[in-house]
């Protein structure tokens, strides 16, 4: 449990450097449409990942797909 503590932890502090390393990939691309495409690309990645290797990635039935309100898709 102490072990899930301090990842969190962790995971805050870096938590922290993430708006700056979005702004030097926004700055070296001179725009910042590719790099938020990038970002979402590489945390989409990551989530995949983390699913597959948790064995936490499953996809609900359509049933729940349409209980969910209209404004809950727009949340992130």
């Amino acid at each position: 449990m102490y072990l899930l503590y301090g990842f969190a932890i962790f995971a805050g502090m870096l938590n922290a450097l993430q708006a700056g390393a979005n702004a030097t990939l926004s700055k070296s691309l001179a725009t910042a449409f590719p790099a938020a495409l990038i970002v979402v690309a590489v945390s989409a990645t990551s989530l995949l990942a983390a699913g597959l290797i948790s064995g936490q990635l499953v996809w609900p039935g359509g049933n729940r797909l349409a209980a969910v309100p209209w404004w809950a898709w727009i949340g992130g």
